[in-house]
């Protein structure tokens, strides 16, 4: 994936905010059209993200190898060896790191928490897992992956600390 196509400051014009997206909204090329960058059709960014945000979920949900998940984050990769930061903010949006955690992938969590990725407002099913497996390999995971224990679980939830 050329991510060179894709916003990298959320203050860009050009930035897609994460959404549920509506594919009978795009708007396609003239038939015959050629079309060489994504930000030649609008709309066209935000289904391609929306679209890999979806296979991400996807992937966390199933029973993938570690292997197929580094592929397809490495596909977002900008040359800097992170995630795209568009790409990123997408990602984020259908919350991978809670479904991991809550299916117990313990290398699928890592890895992406490695790539910027931040567990959100979901994360407190999420940590009900934890508590219920009585297992805190996945809490300790979690921390040392960034996660900031003090922080509000979500908007309505104070934090796992109180």
């Amino acid at each position: 994936m050329n991510t060179d196509a894709f916003a990298t400051d959320p203050s860009s014009p050009s930035w897609e905010v994460p959404r549920s997206f509506d594919a009978y909204t795009m708007i396609y090329p003239s038939e015959g059209r050629t079309v060489s960058t994504t930000a030649e059709i609008p709309g066209l960014r935000a289904k391609i993200l929306s679209e890999a945000s979806n296979e991400l979920e996807r992937m966390c949900k199933e029973d993938v190898p570690l292997e197929s998940l580094q592929t397809f984050l490495s596909g977002w990769e900008t040359s800097s060896g992170s995630v795209q930061p568009n790409a990123l903010a997408w990602f984020n949006y259908s919350n991978p790191v809670g479904t991991t955690v809550r299916n117990g992938r313990k290398d699928l969590t890592r890895l992406l928490l490695a790539r910027g990725l931040k567990p959100d407002d979901g994360i407190g099913e999420a940590l009900a897992k934890i508590r219920e497996d009585g297992d805190n390999t996945m809490l300790e995971i979690l921390i040392e992956g960034g996660w900031d224990i003090n922080a509000p679980v979500s908007n309505h939830t104070p934090s796992v600390m109180r």
